[in-house]
């Protein structure tokens, strides 16, 4: 799949937010707070970020041709 219309500030974005949500899983694990086996684990994140990522880039792509409502343009800081 292709998303030429998708900006690099936007991938920029979706990797700053992906990579927070995986520190937070393996900091809850090493401080115990996950008590879950790490294979179960790693096979989550993996079907759960697989899912997000395609999924993200795909709706900004719409965004960006004006399939879908209003883009990120409206969060922009001048």
């Amino acid at each position: 799949m292709k998303h030429a219309n998708v900006t690099e500030r936007d991938r920029k974005f979706l990797l700053d937010y992906t990579m927070s949500a995986l520190t937070g899983i393996v900091k809850r694990f090493i401080e115990g707070g996950l008590k879950e086996d790490p294979a179960y684990l790693a096979e989550m994140t993996d079907a759960v970020m697989r899912y997000h990522i395609r999924q993200s880039l795909e709706l900004l792509r719409e965004m960006r041709q004006g399939i879908r409502g209003r883009g990120p343009e409206r969060g922009k800081r001048e």
